[in-house]
């Protein structure tokens, strides 16, 4: 018999009670969540908002600091569901913080919530549901076992997670040793041809976005326009927006298209030098600055890898205390440029190379979620009790 059948025979026989959710958790105030416009690329402290990934951005803002840990994230336009063991500040709009009561684990607590069917409401808010819903509330003995045999799998899940970003980074290591031989000017130069162009040169236009304002539902509610921030900018290609706004903030503001195939250059705060291909047409925020590349001149892509490969450089041309660039700093910026046809080899070159370091991507994650269903298979198993039968003291 295992030590869980053994704990559940010896403390909870005849069942466990269930209860709604809200008997079994408090949910404390916390300070009022930071903009996404101030979310930063790093900082002294991480970000948790209602978004998917765990770590939405960073902060050097004290002031809002959540110290009152562990507890539970809960989406509560989303229903994403995070369970948080370190300091953060929360962002954006839709965090419920959750803690539970004596007699309920913390860590078992997450383990139910997952376990929860929530039906989506759109941007409605869920927790007024979620709430009322039950789980089984086991002593606290029996949950502590549940907890050791459900973090066993969540454990391997994130080994296996970290093993692929490992692998990731070496890849990414070789390939930039490799771009940043092949685009040196010495190596262009022993090739052919060669030229220092300013990137205002090679650009038919060169133009920012703007941030419309966040307290204006005008300008989000049921936007169907790509809104692209310096957070979506990081050495990639752009093929989807995270945010978008309507045509009212089309209309209203200085929003100003960019076609597909332009180049993103970030120019504000720690992601100051960093770089994309825009793969769709989309409007962006003023911390963007958007080069449509005249493709009798240069080919995008090249250029493209041409400043990924000088962000050092680029990085170290920023001012004040956050490092700021400009446009004019940008478009003053050189880069070496030979021949048409020796930048489409080049780029040829560097996008094969750039799919052979993401290809890994395409297998492990299948081997996770063969890990993610193992543990959900467990977990609903492990959280599956007979309702204990309560009888009234009135019963003849």
């Amino acid at each position: 018999m295992s030590r869980l059948a053994e704990l559940i025979e010896q403390l909870c026989p005849d069942g466990v009670e269930y209860k709604q959710l809200s008997e079994c958790v408090v949910l404390p105030p916390i300070p009022s969540g930071l903009k996404r416009n101030q979310y930063e690329n790093s900082g002294s402290y991480p970000i948790v908002d209602q978004g998917r990934g765990k770590i939405a951005g960073f902060t050097c803002d004290e002031t809002k600091l959540v110290r009152d840990v562990p507890g539970i994230v809960f989406g509560d336009h989303t229903r994403e569901i995070k369970y948080i063991d370190f300091f953060f500040v929360p962002g954006a709009d839709g965090v419920k913080w959750i803690r539970a009561v004596d007699g309920v684990s913390i860590r078992y607590l997450f383990h139910c919530l997952t376990s929860l069917s929530i039906h989506s409401r759109g941007y409605n808010r869920h927790w007024i549901l979620v709430r009322e819903m039950l789980i089984p509330v086991p002593p606290l003995e029996v949950q502590r076992e549940i907890v050791r045999i459900l973090d066993q799998f969540t454990t391997l899940e994130a080994e296996l997670e970290a093993e692929l970003e490992a692998e990731l980074e070496a890849r990414r290591t070789q390939y930039e040793h490799y771009r940043n031989h092949l685009l040196s000017y010495e190596s262009l130069a022993a090739r052919g041809p060669v030229e220092m162009v300013k990137l205002g040169d090679i650009a038919t236009r060169v133009v920012t976005g703007v941030t419309p304002q966040a307290s204006n539902s005008r300008y989000y509610q049921n936007g169907s326009n790509p809104w692209i921030r310096t957070q979506d900018v990081n050495f990639n290609r752009i093929s989807a927006a995270s945010e978008f706004v309507t045509d009212n903030a089309i209309d209203d503001l200085p929003l100003k298209w960019v076609k597909a195939n332009s180049i993103i250059v970030a120019i504000s705060g720690a992601s100051a030098g960093r770089s994309a291909i825009l793969g769709i047409d989309a409007v962006t925020n003023q911390h963007c600055c958007n080069l449509e590349i005249n493709s009798n001149h240069a080919d995008y892509r090249y250029v493209y890898y041409s400043l990924a490969a000088r962000y050092a450089e680029l990085r170290g041309l920023g001012r004040g205390a956050r490092g700021d660039l400009n446009v004019s700093i940008i478009k003053s910026f050189e880069i070496p440029v030979p021949s048409m046809a020796e930048q489409g080899r080049i780029a040829d070159l560097l996008d094969r190379f750039d799919a052979l370091v993401n290809d890994i991507t395409s297998g492990l994650p299948a081997e996770i979620a063969a890990r993610r269903a193992q543990y959900e298979h467990y977990r609903d198993r492990l959280l599956s009790f007979p309702e204990k039968v309560v009888y009234g003291s009135d019963a003849s």
